[in-house]
């Protein structure tokens, strides 16, 4: 059943329907069956009413545990889609055979990343090199370097060109960075199309990408 709530297939409402289906069976069982209860001398009213009792109880029972059960496998299957997509830190294997949105880069980070490094490293952090270096001193982690990325067309593009060249240039293999899907966040759809398009690029991108002057 787990799968099948995880997967969609069973709902909430289904849950609560099959909830008082059986309710509802278990009160026609005692309808139907008032007549045996009514002849059979061994049972006093007050059995029949706790008999009810445990009915009911336990009608709740499997409601309440249906519910648990429906949240325990939307988690696990939320847990799993973002692992299987690469949503979670340290999924870096989508990126195996990811390609570049640009054909250059520039050395020096903007002003916002080297910012965001520095802050880190609690130290300047102004080009690939720093960040390299900043990253195998440990001084700053592979986790603190997130990797944007999109699939279009079937092809997947990493648009922090520099930040991804201070990981390679670490040793860090792809496996271990924090890749972080952006498919569908149109604020990064439209920069990858611009990338794409300033460099005379198709979807498919480029496997490779030479350092250039320039913030690019």
């Amino acid at each position: 059943m787990i799968p099948d709530i995880a997967s969609g297939k069973i709902s909430i409402e289904n849950l609560k329907q099959m909830g008082i289906d059986a309710a509802v069976g278990d009160i026609k069982y005692l309808i139907d069956n008032a007549y045996i209860f009514s002849d059979d001398k061994s049972y006093s009213n007050s059995q029949i009413f706790e008999l009810g009792k445990r009915i009911a109880g336990g009608t709740a029972e499997i409601i309440n545990a249906g519910l648990v059960t429906y949240g325990m496998a939307k988690s696990a299957g939320s847990i799993s889609k973002r692992i299987t997509g690469g949503l979670a830190k340290g999924t870096g294997n989508v990126l195996d055979n990811a390609n570049f949105a640009q054909k250059t880069y520039g050395s020096t980070f903007s002003k916002d990343g080297i910012k965001i490094y520095s802050d880190l490293a609690g130290k300047p952090i102004n080009t690939v090199d720093d960040l390299a270096n900043a990253l195998k001193n440990g001084t700053i982690k592979p986790q603190d370097v997130p990797i944007d990325y999109i699939v279009r067309d079937g092809n997947t593009l990493i648009l922090n060109t520099r930040s991804s060249q201070a990981l390679t240039q670490a040793g860090i293999p792809r496996s271990q960075w924090n890749a972080v899907n952006q498919t569908g966040n149109q604020l990064f759809e439209d920069m990858l199309t611009g990338q794409l398009s300033r460099n005379g690029l198709t979807s498919a991108g480029t496997p490779t990408v030479r350092i250039s002057g320039g913030n690019k």
